[in-house]
């Protein structure tokens, strides 16, 4: 039976009223995630702070991502993603924390450590429990294709070197953005794009400008990707006012039966506009550079990859790391594409400047029974690096990962083990173990 036309407002696209379309309901294709996460912590540094102990540092969410995509006609496409949070009472015997929140609406704990006057008339004096349930449009975009030009305008996902969506964490981050994409020469593809809001794991809900709210007219991004059977790469330049330029170039090759990546990035200040920013009119800023190479081996179900990088430093001015421009908050962003990151050691530490780094990463691909990825890294931050935290002192990361496709999910388990890295280890020569498990089910 033929299924009756429902008209949309695009406006959940792009944030207008003005436009509207016919959507035929035999062409929606709706998908969608959902995600159990949890996470304990183990912090030397900390008092009573153990693996599992509910009211220190073990945290859980549940996620849930519905996909509606649509041919709107007329080489018009649609799309949108609304995600839900929740606890299911997991705050109640479990964990005092969640992973994410929606909108800075926190979720709070009644614990012996937190005990208040009595607001809502309970004699034992707590605050409630209050999981909220939360939701948010993830993502909601209009596109048209014209010939071998694709043009993408609304709330989406970015996955571009130094702007990228993180799906680390329950839900990913996402960007209000416009994209155009050419292919129209033979493993050629052209992107262009403009971001003017994005949202950080901290409040998935919050969009706001980019680079720490400091981007307040948005951010602009060019792009050039070849790739062909034996080699492939990446030339992109980037455009934030009033906050810096950057470039990163990558290429990826075949050589004697192993693939060797390199990695350059260049991210150049404004000192003009870091000064109105940081209301500091003397400050002197400089260029930060990196450099990064990888090699990587297959023998049968075994793959074996080294990697080395290396940012230069300026203590005494203002330098930005070379990190996620979306995610960023102070000096640099959450993750980066640096080939010697890891889980913990991400765009605070690989990505720091004067940093020299070196990662060597296992995998063993058990087939049915599963796939194991241990990885060991070291990052050395010298007397010149903006690591307040740790300067002139070395980080250390091992990280052992089994993943198993189990009755249709996609099971994590990771264990995580750190010395002299930040926001992970609270003391300087102290240790810290995470132990993180993440199922996820697509349908």
């Amino acid at each position: 039976m033929k299924l009756a036309k429902l008209s949309l407002a695009t406006a959940i696209a792009l944030g207008s009223s003005a436009a509207y379309a016919d959507v035929d309901l035999s062409k929606l294709k709706i998908s969608g995630q959902a995600t159990l996460y949890y996470q304990t912590k183990d912090d030397e540094a900390v008092d009573d702070q153990d693996l599992f102990k509910k009211d220190k540092n073990s945290k859980a969410n549940v996620g849930l991502s519905l996909k509606f995509e649509s041919d709107l006609g007329n080489n018009f496409g649609f799309g949108a993603r609304l995600n839900a949070l929740d606890t299911l009472g997991l705050e109640h015997n479990l964990v005092s924390g969640t992973m994410q929140i929606v909108n800075n609406d926190k979720l709070v704990i009644p614990t012996d450590d937190n005990k208040t006057d009595a607001k809502d008339g309970r004699e034992d004096g707590l605050t409630t429990m209050n999981s909220r349930d939360k939701w948010y449009w993830a993502e909601a975009y209009l596109t048209k294709k014209v010939g071998s030009t694709t043009i993408k305008v609304g709330r989406q996902e970015l996955n571009t070197p130094l702007m990228f969506s993180e799906k680390w964490n329950v839900m990913p981050t996402t960007f209000d953005a416009a994209v155009i994409i050419n292919q129209s020469v033979s493993n050629l593809t052209l992107v262009g794009a403009y971001v003017g809001k994005s949202n950080t794991h901290g409040s998935l809900g919050n969009f706001n400008t980019p680079v720490g709210t400091l981007a307040k007219d948005g951010a602009y991004a060019a792009g050039a990707i070849y790739k062909n059977d034996i080699a492939n790469g990446n030339f992109w330049f980037y455009n934030v006012p009033t906050v810096a330029n950057a470039l990163w170039i990558d290429g990826k090759a075949k050589v004697a039966g192993a693939k060797l990546l390199a990695q350059f990035a260049m991210i150049m200040p404004d000192e003009d506009g870091l000064r109105n920013h940081l209301a500091s009119p003397t400050i002197e800023t400089d260029d930060t550079t990196a450099f990064a190479l990888q090699g990587t081996y297959k023998i049968q179900n075994t793959t074996v990859s080294l990697a080395g990088s290396f940012t230069n430093g300026d203590k005494d001015k203002v330098m930005l790391n070379v990190a996620n421009f979306g995610t960023f908050k102070g000096v640099g962003g959450v993750k980066t594409k640096l080939a010697t990151a890891t889980i913990s050691g991400d765009g605070d530490e690989a990505g720091a400047t004067d940093t020299t780094a070196y990662k060597l990463k296992v995998v063993q691909d058990m087939k049915s029974y599963g796939k194991i990825i241990a990885q060991f890294a070291q990052y050395i931050h010298g007397e010149d690096s903006n690591k307040a935290y740790n300067r002139d002192e070395t980080g250390t990361v091992f990280e052992f990962l089994y993943k198993q496709k189990l009755s249709g999910m996609n099971l994590l388990f990771a264990y995580i083990y750190d010395e002299n890295i930040n926001f992970w280890t609270s003391e300087l020569d102290e240790s810290a173990q995470t132990l993180r498990v993440v199922a996820r089910y697509k349908f």
